[in-house]
Formats: C-alpha cells, sequence, structure tokens
C-alpha cells in the first residue's frame, strides 16, 4: 500500500563524507530504513489516523497495518493493509474512490453499532443481530419491552459509497521515510563499521 524506494545518492555522499566503507552502506541503509518504517508506522498510527477520521478504536489500525521489512539485498519498505480483503478500505481513505459491495449491498454501519478491536462486534452484526427488522434499505434493531418498545437504525444498504481522500497516509509515509532514514543512517553506518569484517 505505502513502499518507499530509496534514492541512494544522498546518502552515498554522506558515506563519503564520513570516509566509511561503501561495501557496508546496504547493511546500514537497510537498518536504517527499518527504523525510519518503524518511525512511519508509529506516526500513521498515532498522528495521521486520529487527526483524519473520527477514531471509534484506538487499537484498529495497529491490528490493520503490517510492515515488510527492508534486507541489505532488497532495500524497500512497506506498510500495507493486512486486514481480510482489504475490508479496512485503507488505500480508498489514502486516494479516494468507490466502495463496491461484494454482493447486492454495502452494509454501512451507523453510529449505534458498536465496534470492537477487530471492527463491528459479532453479536451486532446483520446476521447475528437478535430482533432485526428490514424495512426497505435499513436494518433496525427492536429495543425496549411494552410502550418503551421501538426501532433504533443500526444499518443502512446502499449499493455504493463515494470514499473522499480524507487521510494523508501516502504524504505522511513518504514525509516521515525520507527525514527518518537520513537520521537513522549515520548511526547504522557507524555501527556498520564498528562490526565489520
Amino acid at each position: 500500500m505505502f513502499t518507499f524506494k530509496i534514492d541512494l545518492a544522498p546518502f552515498e555522499e554522506q558515506v563519503k563524507r564520513m570516509d566509511a566503507a561503501i561495501d557496508q552502506m546496504p547493511f546500514a541503509l537497510s537498518r536504517a530504513l527499518n527504523d525510519a518504517a518503524n518511525d512511519a508506522y508509529e506516526y500513521l498510527i498515532e498522528e495521521t489516523w486520529p487527526k483524519a477520521v473520527k477514531v471509534r478504536n484506538a487499537s484498529f489500525l495497529r491490528w490493520a497495518l503490517r510492515t515488510k521489512w527492508s534486507t541489505k539485498y532488497d532495500l524497500e519498505v512497506e506498510i500495507f493493509d493486512n486486514t481480510p480483503d482489504q475490508r479496512a478500505h485503507l488505500a480508498l481513505h489514502a486516494s479516494g474512490g468507490v466502495k463496491l459491495p461484494k454482493g447486492a449491498h454495502l452494509v454501512v454501519p451507523t453510529d449505534n453499532v458498536s465496534r470492537g478491536a477487530s471492527g463491528v462486534r459479532q453479536s451486532q452484526r446483520p446476521a447475528n443481530m437478535p430482533n432485526k427488522v428490514v424495512k426497505g434499505n435499513k436494518i433496525y434493531q427492536a429495543v425496549g419491552r411494552g410502550k418503551n418498545k421501538h426501532l433504533r437504525l443500526m444499518y443502512i444498504l446502499t449499493p455504493k459509497v463515494q470514499q473522499p481522500a480524507d487521510v494523508p497516509f501516502f504524504e505522511d509515509f513518504e514525509t516521515i521515510m525520507r527525514e527518518s532514514s537520513q537520521r537513522h543512517f549515520a548511526k547504522r553506518m557507524m555501527e556498520a563499521m564498528r562490526t565489520r569484517k
């Protein structure tokens, strides 16, 4: 989803200024990229996501995102959506687009639906919801007793949903990776030189 490939020129210049061995650069750069990817991962979770959307579940993004680390043979890091079928739609949040259903309709939860660490709670999902009432393109739950019994709107069924580009994942990832990889590189290069055989 978010991939960072490095431009080696600034790092080669830094190695020359440090008077270090160029053969240690891939190892040091890989470690610096991994440090930067960790910084970017934390920034996306702690800063980017909460500033852009209403967070109902604080641990959701940490559950959804995974990191593919670089090696000295492959200087590329990636942070990707690890949810089944990319159901978190994180790429759509980043670039915008249209969410389409796998079946006839998208089932859009209202604020009345409670969420857990993995999204909507099992007991609140349409197939499992007790006292479910379907009217047209809406799913309600009958709540209360006697005179106080009423319908609470839980879901709206729709053929598609327009998702605006509302989370600057790409921009923040690129910025953090660029700044952080350069910040970590000098330290990692010194470590590589100390352990050089």
